[in-house]
């Protein structure tokens, strides 16, 4: 079974987002609920973790993210470029 990458990628990048709220940086998760009025799966965020600083916060996406991917997979400064999509 291959698994492409690239599209684990886009995935990813959907998957977590920084939002903040009264002075704290919160994760936030992507997750799914089968709704029985649509008859399909629905998406909704729901909180992960709440740091004080936005450093925090971003290096809690990165430790979530690489374990997604082999290890190497990014590049210098891939990773950051990366991360700075979903804040």
């Amino acid at each position: 079974m291959t698994i492409d990458l690239k599209e684990r990628e886009k995935t990813m990048k959907n998957h977590y987002k920084i939002e903040v709220a009264d002075g704290k940086y919160i994760i936030m998760q992507k997750d799914f609920y089968f709704s029985e009025m649509s008859n399909e799966n629905q998406e909704y965020y729901t909180e992960y973790k709440t740091y004080k600083t936005l450093k925090g916060a971003i290096i809690a996406v990165k430790k979530a993210i690489i374990q997604h991917f082999p290890k190497d997979y990014f590049k210098n400064d891939e990773l950051d470029k990366f991360v700075k999509v979903m804040i």
